[in-house]
């Protein structure tokens, strides 16, 4: 009886195995994309920032 339910855990973890690589996929593609999301982001606000240092820079001259 116990090598019979031991067999029959297996034959269900490589039936479950498939279901389980395409989920895994999917959270691959997920966390791509937003890693890409984040990427993109950081670009734009260092971006914004050296805007703004540049800004501070020419409005805090001091006039003559």
């Amino acid at each position: 009886k116990y090598r019979s339910e031991i067999q029959a855990e297996m034959q269900a973890e490589v039936q479950a195995s498939p279901d389980k690589v395409r989920q895994l996929e999917q959270q691959l593609r997920n966390m791509e994309t937003e890693k890409q999301n984040q990427e993109r982001e950081n670009a734009d606000l260092r971006e914004e920032l050296e805007i703004l240092k540049k800004a501070l820079h020419i409005f805090g001259k001091e006039r003559n």
